[in-house]
C-alpha cells in the first residue's frame, strides 16, 4: 500500500545526518539550496523538538519543490502533470476501513490525554517574524454533521501548547462551512490533522470541488487504490488515515477565538495577527520512528502543490468550452497562483478574450493571464517573456477585469478587491508574422557533449 515510507525509499532523498534545528536551521538550509537553483528533497536524520531538545523524529521536506518529481508520481511528462491529474481524480476509490487496529501503522503508538507533548515535534519557525512554530503540512479532516461526508485541506497550524493548535480557516472554504454547520447546533467539532503521507494524498487534499465530494475518496483514485483508514482513538466516529506518520485528534470548540500569526503566505509577505479558532488536543497518534512532514512555506515546495491542482481546475473549465488549449502554467515566479499562462490553438480572433475571461472567472486567486501561440513554451518563462516583448500591442491586446475577485492576502488588495487583466499576444489569424529563428534539427539531434569535451 501507498504511503510516505513507500515513496521515500523509491525517490532517495538527499540525506542530512547532523542534528538540525527547527527554528530557522531547516528553512536555512532549504532556502540556500533554492538560491543555488536546487530543489532536492531532504530527509533531516535528526532533530531538536521545539524544546531545544533531541527529537526521535527526522523531518523531510521539499516533497514538492520539483516538477519532474510529481511528474514522476503520474509517469508523465513535467508538461502533463496537471491533465493526468484531472484524469485520475475522476477514477476515484471508496476508502477502506481496516477492523483491526493491529492492521494501521499509525496506530503503534498512542497518547492521550497529559501524555499528549506537541512540544515533542520538530515543528519548524520558518520565518522570522512568525508567531512561533507552525504546522505546515497539517491536513484538517472534519466530517459534515448533515452528510457524514469527510472534508480535507491544508491549513497551518500554530503550537500554542502541548495540547493546543492555532487554527487558521479560510472563510467560506469546505471546513469552514462545514464548522458552521457545528456551531449552529452548539457542538464542538471533532477534528483529526494527518501529517506525513505519500504525496498524491497530500494532491488529493487541495482538490478543489463541491462540498459534497470527498477529497479521501479523490486520494484513492490519485493513489490507484483505495485509501486505508482507521477509527480516530479519541474522536468517535472519526475516522483517519491508517498509514499516516502522525495524527492529531482534538476538537474546534464552537465558541471560541484567539490571535493567530502573523505567519509568512504564499505570496511571500507576513499575514497579519488574527482572530482565528483553536484546536483543543485529545490524542496523538504516530508510527514506529514516525517521519515529520514539513512543507516550506512560500516556496516551491507550497507554490507547486497548490498550483498544479489549480492547473488542473484552470484546464477543466477551459474544456468545458471545448477550448483547444495545448498547455497551461501557473509559473514560480507568480507564487503557482497569481499569474496564468495559456499556449492556445485559437479558432477565432476574439477567443483568447473568451479564455482570459474563463481563468479569471474560475479562480479569484489569479491576477494576469497571458494568452499566446503553441510555439510558444509556457512553461519557459524567458520565452514567455520574449513572445510578450515581441508581440504585444498593450493598448490593443490588455484587457482590465474590474469584477469581484483576488486573494485577501494579495497586498495590492483595496477594499477588498484586486485589479486582475488578461494580455492576447496571439497573432491575428490569416496574417503574416515574422518566422522565428532556429538551428536546424537534424545536425541539433546529433550532437553529444562528451565528443565535444563539453
Amino acid at each position: 500500500m501507498q504511503d510516505l515510507r513507500l515513496f521515500l525509499a523509491q525517490e532517495r532523498p538527499a540525506s542530512v545526518a547532523r542534528m538540525v534545528d527547527p527554528r530557522f536551521e531547516i528553512p536555512a538550509v532549504l532556502e540556500s539550496l533554492e538560491r543555488e537553483g536546487r530543489f532536492p528533497m531532504v530527509l533531516f536524520e535528526s532533530a531538536l523538538d521545539t524544546r531545544g531538545e533531541p527529537s526521535e523524529l527526522r523531518v523531510v521536506a521539499n516533497v514538492f519543490a520539483s516538477r519532474e518529481r510529481m511528474a514522476g508520481l503520474f509517469g508523465c511528462t513535467s508538461a502533463e502533470v496537471a491533465r493526468e491529474y484531472l484524469r485520475r481524480a475522476a477514477e476515484r476509490h471508496t476508502p477502506r476501513l481496516l477492523r483491526h487496529d493491529g492492521e494501521a501503522p499509525v496506530k503503534r503508538h498512542r497518547h492521550t490525554g497529559d501524555e499528549v507533548r506537541l512540544s515533542r515535534l520538530p515543528i519548524v519557525t520558518h520565518h522570522e517574524k512568525d508567531a512561533g512554530p507552525y504546522i505546515t503540512s497539517g491536513v484538517v479532516l472534519l466530517k459534515d454533521p448533515e452528510t457524514g461526508i469527510v472534508n480535507g485541506a491544508i491549513q497551518r497550524l500554530q503550537l500554542k501548547g502541548d495540547r493546543r493548535l492555532g487554527l487558521f480557516m479560510v472563510p467560506g472554504g469546505h471546513n469552514h462551512q462545514i464548522f458552521e454547520k457545528y456551531r449552529a447546533l452548539g457542538r464542538n467539532a471533532p477534528v483529526a490533522v494527518v501529517i506525513g503521507h505519500h504525496p498524491a494524498f497530500y494532491l488529493a487534499m487541495q482538490y478543489k470541488g463541491r462540498l459534497d465530494e470527498s477529497e479521501l475518496e479523490v486520494a484513492g483514485g490519485l493513489l490507484g487504490e483505495p485509501l486505508e483508514l482507521t477509527p480516530a482513538a479519541t474522536q468517535p466516529g472519526l475516522e483517519v488515515p491508517a498509514r499516516a506518520e502522525i495524527v492529531i485528534e482534538g476538537e474546534i470548540p464552537c465558541d471560541h477565538l484567539e490571535p493567530e500569526g502573523p505567519f509568512g503566505e504564499y505570496s511571500h509577505y507576513y499575514s497579519p495577527q488574527r482572530e482565528s479558532h483553536v484546536i483543543e488536543v485529545s490524542g496523538l497518534l504516530h508510527r514506529a520512528e514516525p517521519i515529520f512532514q514539513d512543507i516550506f512555506c512560500c516556496h516551491r515546495d507550497h507554490h507547486l502543490l497548490e498550483g498544479v491542482v489549480l492547473e488542473s481546475q484552470l484546464l477543466a473549465a477551459l474544456q468545458a468550452g471545448r477550448r483547444r488549449v495545448r498547455a497551461l502554467s501557473l509559473p514560480p515566479s507568480g507564487c503557482c497562483q497569481l499569474f496564468c499562462y495559456v499556449a492556445l490553438d485559437k479558432r477565432y480572433d476574439g477567443e483568447p478574450r473568451e479564455v482570459i475571461d474563463t481563468v479569471l472567472r474560475t479562480s479569484i486567486w489569479i491576477k494576469y493571464v497571458v494568452v499566446m501561440d503553441p510555439d510558444v513554451d509556457v512553461f519557459d518563462e524567458g520565452e514567455v517573456l520574449w513572445a510578450v516583448a515581441t508581440r504585444a500591442h498593450a493598448s490593443e491586446d490588455f484587457s482590465l477585469f474590474c469584477g469581484p475577485g483576488g486573494a485577501a492576502m494579495d497586498p495590492t488588495a483595496r477594499n477588498g478587491v484586486v485589479e486582475r487583466g488578461g494580455l492576447d499576444i496571439t497573432w491575428p489569424l490569416g496574417s503574416p508574422h515574422p518566422e522565428r529563428v532556429s538551428v536546424p534539427r537534424e545536425p541539433l539531434s546529433r550532437i553529444s557533449h562528451a565528443e565535444y569535451g563539453l
